[in-house]
């Protein structure tokens, strides 16, 4: 039922909290929550400020327990019997092990 109300495919992004070590060599924040399902990132080529929709936006300020909540019903589909797949992607750094794993 779950699949049936929010369709097969769902394209979701978690921007993760900045590092201790990022923000004492002065870096800013590239991407910020805009909502909960819009991202804005900077453009450091344009200097501009670009906006891209996704089904859910976790911001930094967001818990693993609440990422959590969020696709815990997706994780129990698997026991009812439906296929279901988490792919974590994004570069080197990028926070995907981070929220995989705590």
């Amino acid at each position: 039922q779950l699949l049936k109300l929010q369709g097969n495919i769902q394209v979701c992004c978690r921007i993760r909290p900045m590092s201790i070590g990022e923000s004492q060599k002065g870096l800013h924040e590239v991407a910020q929550s805009l909502s909960e399902t819009e991202v804005g990132c900077f453009d450091e080529r344009t200097q501009n400020w670009k906006s891209f929709a996704f089904d859910k936006v976790w911001g930094p300020e967001t818990k693993q327990p609440d990422v959590f909540r969020d696709v815990e019903p997706m994780a129990l589909s698997v026991i009812d019997g439906y296929n279901s797949c988490i792919f974590a992607y994004g570069q080197t750094g990028s926070g995907k092990t981070y929220t995989m794993e705590r």
